[in-house]
Parts: structure tokens; sequence; C-alpha cells
């Protein structure tokens, strides 16, 4: 079983916006990265590169990779997908390059869930939904987002700000019988 709190917005983040986030991490945490291990300036940083990039100056200097691809001019490198890569060249102009894979989470959206007023129960004072769904898996992290019709609902219902799911279920838990039915959408992160 996996708690998780949830979150309030108007709708669940799209394919794009998700895959865009994913790529700005993967831009700051590996120049951070460098930067934290090359602190003391030995070696120029050169700044960030693509594979189409052609590397500028002689001598030692450090780029960070921030698409997979084959670095062409850069020695012909690889960076491998979902990896954190950065290319040193040193003074005689030999190319390396340093990666780390970096596991990304799925993230699974089910839209548009309707919380029927009269599928909840009065279970030791607390009224409690359970949502089966065979999408959720034992080790998914459950984030419920509430669309914004059903907000004043939920504020009034005094749902609580977590959520318990094991494989296939997930229990939501409400100080107040919800005055009706509750649209949300379900992220389900692995």
């Amino acid at each position: 079983m996996s708690t998780t709190k949830y979150s309030e917005k108007n709708a669940p983040l799209s394919p794009a916006e998700h895959d865009a986030n994913i790529q700005a991490i993967r831009d700051n945490e590996a120049k951070v990265n460098f930067l934290q291990a090359n602190i003391d300036g030995t070696i120029p940083y050169l700044g960030s590169i693509i594979p189409t990039s052609t590397p500028q100056g002689t001598g030692s200097g450090v780029w960070t990779a921030t698409q997979n691809g084959t670095y062409t001019n850069f020695g012909g490198l690889v960076v491998n997908a979902n990896s954190l890569a950065v290319i040193s060249r040193d003074a005689v102009g030999a190319f390396t390059i340093s990666q780390t894979p970096v596991e990304f989470n799925t993230i699974t959206t089910i839209e548009n869930v309707t919380l029927l007023v009269e599928s909840w129960s009065l279970v030791s004072g607390m009224y409690e939904y359970n949502y089966v769904n065979p999408a959720i898996l034992a080790d998914s992290v459950v984030d419920i987002i509430p669309y914004e019709s059903s907000t004043n609902i939920i504020l009034q219902a005094e749902i609580l700000p977590m959520v318990v799911s094991g494989v296939a279920n997930l229990k939501i838990k409400a100080k107040y019988l919800p005055k009706s039915n509750i649209l949300i959408a379900i992220n389900l992160n692995r």
C-alpha cells in the first residue's frame, strides 16, 4: 500500500507538458552534477550541446549533452536515452563521455472519474469511497486531481488530503458525506 497527497488543479498534465518537464529536469541535473564535480574550475565548462553541435576552442573542456544521439563532432560519442551525460575533451583533443542512466516514472492519467455520491460508506465515523481499477498497481503512487467544478463539494465534505491505495484499489476518506458527485482525474506514477 502507498499513501500520497492529492493535488488540486484544473486538469492533469498533458503528455507534452510532462515530456517538457522531464527534459528540463534532465538539462538542469546534468549542469548541476557537472558543476558540483568540477567546482575548482580547472577544466573549463563550455556549455550545453546537442548531437549537431560543434566543439569550440582547443585544449581541455567539458560540455553537458542535453539530448540522446550520436555526437559526430565529439568523436562520434553516443548519449543514451534517459541518461545524464557529460562529454569532455583532454588537452590533446581526445573526447570521452561520462553518463549515468536515469529512470523516469511513467505517469498514467485516468481522466473524468466520477465519484458517485451514493457509493460513499460510513466507516468508523468517516465516509469512505472505494475506487477499483486494475491499472492501480502495488508500486503506484496515486495523485487525485479534482476538477474545478468539484472543488466546493470537496471542501464542504472535508475530503482528507491523502488516499490509501493497494493493488487495483483506491480508498478516499471524507469527514462529511459529499452533497453530490465529484469529478476527478487520477495520476498513477510508477
